[in-house]
């Protein structure tokens, strides 16, 4: 279900209140974007950021959503991008976001799965899988197209803190949103030697 019940379209995602239209403007200005949507549904009680955009072939959903997220903060990027051939439109010409296509993005039914190749990508993906509440996850998932944000992000640096005593920034995950990513960079020199010395004693 569309939450559209105000005029003004406006949306609450945890707890704060956002205006697509902003989205959709800030869409518009990245390079490759024709046309942009911005919805909203509920996915197991929680706000869920949709995009539908047209655009070319030349730029990835994960450029840009890089570019997004560089000017609008985590809780405003949308989870679920879906590139369009062309917008559907109402009888008066406006885009008739009822009508806007949303994939069944179930990473249980997928045959794209690369699986944990180490004690580290292991214990991530567990982690994972905790969080974000599914059953199976590949290494090259991004945290936040699965349906990962700010919050999420916390109970995964938090649950990491308590189970391997690793403490590691928010800002790493966000930089590095896949288990692959993630993984490799908990053994590089980014980190303290405490934790790299922890990391090391963790994959044996």
């Amino acid at each position: 279900l569309v939450y559209i019940s105000r005029i003004d379209r406006q949306m609450k995602i945890r707890g704060k209140r956002i205006e697509p239209a902003e989205i959709e403007a800030r869409l518009l200005e990245m390079e490759g974007v024709q046309e942009a949507a911005v919805t909203m549904r509920e996915i197991d009680g929680e706000g869920q950021l949709y995009a539908h955009y047209v655009g070319d072939d030349k730029r990835t959903e994960k450029e840009i959503r890089a570019d997004l997220a560089r000017v609008l903060p985590d809780y405003m990027i949308p989870q679920h991008w879906v590139r369009v051939d062309r917008m559907p439109l109402t009888g008066n010409g406006k885009i008739d976001r009822s009508a806007l296509p949303i994939p069944e993005n179930k990473p249980d039914k997928r045959k794209d799965i690369t699986l944990p190749r180490n004690l580290v990508e292991e214990e991530l993906a567990n982690i994972w899988k905790h969080v974000l509440g599914v059953n199976t996850i590949s290494i090259d998932d991004d945290f936040f197209a699965l349906g990962g944000h700010s919050l999420k992000a916390l109970q995964v640096i938090h649950t990491l803190k308590h189970q391997q005593q690793i403490d590691i920034p928010i800002d790493l995950l966000f930089e590095h949103p896949t288990i692959a990513q993630l993984a490799e960079t908990l053994y590089s020199k980014q980190l303290t030697d405490a934790n790299e010395q922890h990391v090391i004693q963790w994959n044996q």
